[in-house]
Formats: structure tokens, C-alpha cells, sequence
């Protein structure tokens, strides 16, 4: 029998290295593998997609200036913030006060705004005698100080070049539309056309300094800029002589009070009612509300050329109403007026970052100079 029991035995041995060892041994090793294995973030499932991507960088956050009380306290109202009926009774009092200016799109279009449009815009103001006139006039006014006298419209944009006299043309067709038997309300008006006339000039010489294209809808939009500047009086009636004293803030202030829109909203509707392109009227809304608009609230490429605009019709306002002087009292990064607050950060983008240095070139220098000299001039002779 004992054969028997070493036969159980041998069975009993192979049963236990075939079956038991086998596993002892490979839990080791499983046990290895798993320590080895880098450590990976929980999941809930493993989708196949690879390891989840880094979260984005979070960028600085961009260190704003307080700002001053005089805007802490102010709210430049939008078109779509009023109520339509009161919008629609607005655009009901400028259609009676203001005439539509006869031929104003047709400064409007791509073959007048491009930059080598010089015959198409000739062509343009010479169609109408009157304007012509006008143009002409203004050319050879002691303003320009010309050695020569100009005696044509292609003479006149030879010299003082296409942004210039598009500007002129422009600016007389729009006057037409504004008309005051108040001689005091008659002198504003000159003094609004002047600035938005300076305005556009030293865009025109700002943008090419700069490096911004379409200099031709800059100028542009900066003279329309003043739409409104010259509406609301119309629409203030006895009280339009409390606006001619009051600074830029103050002014649309006072004109929300009084008539429900400042004169921004007044430009906005009124281009809207003329059909000028759609672009136009939001470029030159956006110039309107640097007084309250950060920067970095517009894209890049608008708030630049919002930035100029902006700026520039400060610079001519100031020059017109005789605010300044002197070249050196013209410095838009030092001065601390509400007005300029916001167009701090303007200037700080790339592409006006040397707007302020190139004030103090000899060329803006003499420009400003000449503007300085024909408003004192114009003073004195009246």
C-alpha cells in the first residue's frame, strides 16, 4: 500500500506546482508593475483622447487708473438704451431742424474714399459749382498761407492733398444743413466746423505717421464726429447758450438733462437718417464714446483708429475755442481731465503708443501752430 500513498503524494505535488506556484509568483511582479507605473490623474472614464490638455494661462489682468468722480457719476446713453418712442421722437425733432445734406453718400463711396481717388473727387466737387466755390475759398485763405493762389480743384488737391479738400467738400456740404438766425449760435457753428476741420487734418498727417491705413474714411469720420455738436443747439432752443461754455463732459451731460440724448446719440440718428454706410456710423459712434469706453471693451484695429479720432477732435476742439495758446499746452498723456481719462489706455496700444511724441514733430508742431495763429486771427477781425 505504500506504493499507493507515494503515487497520492507525487499527484498532490503536481497538482500544487502547476496550479498554486504559478500564482504566487506573478503576484510580485504584478505588484511591481503597478508601483512602477507613473501616477495619472483621476479620471472618470478613459475615453481615448490622451491626457487633458494644460489649462490656458489666465492673463494678468490689466491695472486700470480709478477713475475720476466726474465719470464715476456719468452714463453716456446708447441708441438701444433710450426708449423707441422716445428715439423716434428725437429723430421726428432733428427731421424738422435739420436738413438732409444733398449729395453727402456720395462722399461716401469706395472710388472718393480710396486713396488714389484724386479725378473721382474733382469731378465730385466741381458737379456742383457752389461747393467748388467753397473749397476753393477756403484754399487760398490766409489758413493755409499758400505762396501761389489755387485756381482750380485739382490745383487745390495737388497741394494740400486729397484728405484736405475731401474734408472741405464735406464739411461745407454738411454746413448747409445747419443754419442760425443767432449771430452768437452762428459763431459756434464756425467754431465747430473749425475744429472738426483741424481734427481731420491732423489725423490725416497722425495716420500716416502711425502706420493706419484708409487714412480717407479717418478724416472722414472725424468730421462727422461733430454731427451732433452742431444738432444739439437746435434742439436745446433758449438753453443752446449754457452749452457754449461747458467743457465736453459737461456738455453731453447737460444735453442728456435736457433733451434725452447727447449730442453722441444726436450724430448717431442723424446718419442713420441720411443713409450713410452702416460702417461709418458705428466707426464714428465709437470715437464718440472714448470719453467712457476702456480700450480693451473695443477690438484692437478700432480702438486705434477710435483712439486717433478721439483724440484728434480733442486737440481741434481745444484749438478752436480758443483753449490753448500755445504748441506746448497740447499734451494728452499729462493732462488730467476727465475727457482724457479713458484715452490713456488708447494711447497705450501699439499702434498709438508714439501718438504723443509725434505731437512734438516739427511738421504736427507747425500744423498746430498754423491753427493756433488762424483762429487768433479770425477773432480779430470780428
Amino acid at each position: 500500500m505504500d506504493w499507493i500513498l507515494y503515487l497520492a503524494a507525487a499527484v498532490a505535488a503536481v497538482i500544487f506546482i502547476t496550479l498554486i506556484a504559478p500564482r504566487r509568483r506573478r503576484k510580485p511582479a504584478a505588484s511591481a508593475s503597478r508601483s512602477a507605473a507613473p501616477r495619472r490623474p483621476a479620471v472618470a472614464t478613459d475615453t481615448g483622447a490622451g491626457p487633458a490638455p494644460e489649462p490656458p494661462a489666465t492673463a494678468a489682468p490689466t491695472v486700470e487708473e480709478p477713475l475720476p468722480p466726474a465719470l464715476t457719476t456719468f452714463w453716456l446713453a446708447e441708441e438701444h438704451e433710450i426708449l423707441p418712442d422716445r428715439c423716434a421722437h428725437l429723430t421726428e425733432r432733428l427731421r424738422r431742424v435739420v436738413m438732409p445734406p444733398r449729395g453727402v453718400q456720395r462722399f461716401m463711396t469706395t472710388d472718393i474714399m480710396a486713396g488714389n481717388a484724386s479725378r473721382e473727387l474733382a469731378e465730385l466737387v466741381m458737379s456742383e459749382p457752389r461747393l467748388a466755390a467753397k473749397v476753393l475759398g477756403r484754399a487760398n485763405s490766409p489758413f493755409y498761407g499758400l505762396q501761389m493762389p489755387i485756381t482750380s480743384v485739382p490745383h487745390a488737391i495737388t497741394y494740400l492733398g486729397m484728405n484736405a479738400v475731401r474734408s472741405m467738400a464735406l464739411s461745407f456740404l454738411l454746413e448747409e444743413s445747419f443754419t442760425a438766425d443767432d449771430p452768437e449760435l452762428r459763431q459756434y457753428y464756425d467754431r465747430v466746423w473749425d475744429a472738426g476741420l483741424f481734427a481731420s487734418e491732423l489725423c490725416s498727417l497722425l495716420a500716416g505717421k502711425l502706420g493706419l491705413g484708409d487714412a480717407g474714411a479717418l478724416c472722414t469720420q472725424t468730421v462727422l464726429s461733430f454731427l451732433g455738436d452742431l444738432a444739439a443747439p437746435a434742439l436745446l432752443g433758449e438753453q443752446a447758450t449754457r452749452v457754449r461754455q461747458l467743457g465736453l463732459l459737461e456738455r453731453l451731460r447737460f444735453e442728456q438733462e435736457t433733451i434725452g440724448a447727447s449730442a453722441v446719440l444726436l450724430g448717431t440718428i442723424m446718419m442713420r437718417e441720411w443713409g450713410l454706410p452702416a460702417t461709418i456710423v458705428e466707426a464714428v459712434s465709437a470715437a464718440g464714446r472714448v470719453l467712457v469706453t476702456p480700450a480693451g471693451q473695443l477690438p484692437p484695429a478700432l480702438a486705434a483708429r477710435a483712439g486717433l479720432a478721439y483724440a484728434c477732435a480733442r486737440i481741434g476742439e481745444a484749438i478752436a475755442h480758443q483753449r490753448v495758446e500755445h504748441v506746448e499746452q497740447i499734451d494728452l498723456s499729462a493732462d488730467g481731465a476727465p475727457e482724457l481719462h479713458h484715452l490713456q489706455g488708447y494711447l497705450r496700444l501699439p499702434a498709438l503708443a508714439r501718438l504723443p511724441e509725434q505731437l512734438h514733430t516739427p511738421e504736427l508742431r507747425l500744423a498746430m501752430m498754423r491753427m493756433i495763429t488762424a483762429v487768433a486771427n479770425e477773432t480779430a477781425a470780428t
